[in-house]
Parts: structure tokens; sequence; C-alpha cells
């Protein structure tokens, strides 16, 4: 390999680093802290994409293109997804309820492929051990699982002490 197309590869890298770095910059943090399908998708193609540039299968100029469309074809589908709620319910699924006080819903749970493993696993996660404890869990549209404990099952709060009256001994 010559001097010359290793300098080449160097300088492809160096751009298409940058670039992915710009590009990851201006989709903003829901990108990376609440992927959604559409965003995993995105990750995917967009992921294979720097590789056919750095090895020059593919000029750079072309490469660069192709990921900035993308990119901006996917800005646009989160913008509108924002502005347009019955897009958005279009492009993405409802927070599915898999836990409803305290008892697993079974319908919920096959339509989203989780089983009882995976729900206590998650439970776990969230220091709940069994559904007994839950009045409500949602799994959320980029697949977290949200909890709203039961009353009587959730931590004493400063709210939950009597108040004391206001004329004491």
């Amino acid at each position: 390999m010559e001097l010359r197309e290793l300098a080449g590869t160097a300088i492809r890298i160096t751009v298409t680093y940058v670039y992915l770095l710009a590009l990851l910059r201006l989709a903003g943090k829901r990108v990376v802290a609440e992927g959604t399908s559409f965003d995993l998708i995105v990750a995917f193609i967009v992921g294979d994409m720097p590789d056919d540039v750095i090895w020059g299968e593919v000029p750079l100029a072309q490469g660069v293109v192709a990921m900035g469309t993308l990119a901006l074809l996917h800005l646009l589908v989160v913008i509108t997804a924002h502005r347009s709620r019955r897009f958005a319910r279009l492009i993405s699924s409802p927070p599915a309820a898999v836990v409803a006080q305290g008892l697993p819903v079974r319908r919920a749970l096959n339509r989203e492929r989780i089983s009882d493993a995976n729900l206590m696993s998650m439970l776990r996660e969230l220091q709940i051990e069994q559904p007994e404890e839950v009045e409500l869990a949602l799994i959320e549209p980029e697949g977290r699982l949200s909890v709203r404990r039961r009353r009587d099952a959730r931590t004493a709060q400063r709210r939950d002490l009597p108040v004391p009256s206001e004329r004491s001994p």
C-alpha cells in the first residue's frame, strides 16, 4: 500500500469522524438518550455508511451527501412528529400498560413480546420485587419501563406524615 493511499484513508476517516460528530450534535440529545425504533434504524444505516467511505469504496463527497441526507430526513421526521400528534402516533407506538393494579396484563405483554422473566427483571431494576407493588407499569415508546407504585407499597414521604396541630402543648 502506498503512502498516498494511507494518507487518503487517514483523510477520509478524519472527515467522516468529524462529520458524524457534527451530525450527532445536530440530532440532539434525544437521539442518544431516548432512542426510538426510527432512531435505531437510522443509527444502523448511518453506522454502515462510514465503512464504505473510509475504505474508499464510495467517494468521500458521495458518502457525506448520503449521510447528511439521511440525517436531514430523520430530523424532518422527528420535527414533524413533535409538531403533529397524528403523525407521531403514525410512526411510534403508544405506551403499553403491562401491569395494572398489581396484575400483569397478558395481552400487552404478548403484544410487546415481554416474558414474565423479562418483566420481573425490569421491575427489579426499579427496586420492585413483585408486580403486586405496582399500580400501573407502562412500556414507553422507547422501550423503557415506567412505574407508578401502589400507595401502600411506596416509600414513606414527608407528605404522608400527619400534620401537627397548630396548638401543641
